[in-house]
Order: structure tokens, then C-alpha cells, then sequence
């Protein structure tokens, strides 16, 4: 789940052929740029988060805190990341994982731990296989 040199070469890729720049799909790695971002999203996500939660927690226990305005910001900018969060969830994780045609009505690698790319291509290493013999 770490990054890798090839993330942004999938991400302009897949970018180029959205854009109608290509005639057939890109591949992808078996964690693709898209999960990835998913992932660590959480993680930049729950600092920011820590930061807010800090300024908003000083007002509320009566201690010493700076201006108004920067609380008020602070809360501001607390609202409008759950927005965005809430809209990450529902966009990136929820139309992959039950949404995207592929795998509708569910993707069930939560139960088998095997994603739908993955028994995409071992059926066609299979299909290979057999036509080999």
C-alpha cells in the first residue's frame, strides 16, 4: 500500500484514456493508485482531523485559547473536511466496491480476500493454459 514511482505513470494513464485519449483501458496494478489514496487519506485525514478537534476542545474547557476568528476557522475548516470525507467514502470506496458494473451487486473480496482483478486474471492465465496444451 505504499506508493510506488509507477502510481502517477496508472494515474495520468488512466486520466489519458477517461479523457478519450486511448482505445482501450489501461492496466492496473493489483493496488492501484486509486486504492492507495483511499488508504492513506485516513491517515492525513485523522491529523487535520487531531488539529481542529484540539482548537475546538481549548474553547469548550476554558483555556487559554487564541482569537475568535482562528477558532471559527478552525471549526469551519473542521465541517467542510467531513464533507469531504463523507464524499471520498460515497465516490472512492463505495462505487468500486458495490456500484462499479464489474463487480455490482458486490464486490466480495471483504469475504474471500481475493479482489475481482485478481480472479480476472488467473482465469485468463487459466484460459492461456489450456489453449497452450
Amino acid at each position: 500500500m505504499l506508493p510506488t514511482t509507477n502510481d502517477p505513470r496508472e494515474a495520468l494513464s488512466n486520466f489519458a484514456y477517461n479523457l478519450g485519449l486511448g482505445s482501450e483501458p489501461p492496466g492496473r496494478s493489483s493496488h492501484s493508485y486509486v486504492e492507495k489514496a483511499e488508504y492513506w487519506a485516513v491517515v492525513w485525514g485523522r491529523g487535520g482531523d487531531g488539529r481542529h478537534r484540539t482548537a475546538a476542545l481549548g474553547q469548550q474547557s476554558g483555556l487559554e485559547v487564541p482569537a475568535q476568528d482562528l477558532l471559527d476557522v478552525a471549526t469551519s475548516v473542521h465541517f467542510y473536511e467531513a464533507v469531504l470525507a463523507t464524499l471520498a467514502i460515497v465516490v472512492w470506496h463505495f462505487y468500486p466496491v458495490i456500484f462499479d458494473p464489474d463487480v455490482y451487486p458486490l464486490n466480495t473480496a471483504f469475504l474471500t480476500g481475493i479482489t475481482v482483478r485478481k480472479q480476472e486474471r488467473s482465469r485468463e492465465r487459466e484460459a492461456t493454459a489450456a489453449g497452450d496444451d
